[in-house]
């Protein structure tokens, strides 16, 4: 068994037996071995994974079919509805700081 994992001799031969050791468990145990349960249980940590993420994007593949399915009432973003009083802020109307005043506030600072 050779391995070549660090440039130490004596860390590689620690980390070759670890791996023989290991060899050797799974000829000896097969499937109740450590590193076969393991293996078995991050493959179906990853089915789940996979199947949680595809029950997720059907799910917003159906939401944005049933939105572009609907006959079209539904109000557009300028619109307001009745009785609703709330508008959405303009963010373009607040104003920018630009880096010119930026740093002249940082040079004000070194100063005093």
């Amino acid at each position: 068994m050779k391995s070549q994992a660090t440039r130490s001799r004596i860390q590689n031969r620690k980390i070759a037996r670890q791996v023989l050791a290991e060899k050797l468990e799974v000829i000896e145990k097969g499937d109740g071995s450590r590193k076969k349960i393991k293996e078995d249980l991050k493959s179906k940590r990853k089915r789940s994974s996979d199947k949680k993420s595809r029950r997720k994007y059907r799910k917003l593949a159906e939401g944005k079919d049933g939105i572009e399915e609907e006959d079209g009432d539904e109000a557009t973003e300028g619109d307001v509805e009745e009785g609703d009083d709330r508008t959405e802020p303009q963010h373009d109307q607040a104003p920018k700081k630009t880096e010119r005043s930026s740093q002249s506030n940082v040079e004000d600072k070194v100063t005093k």
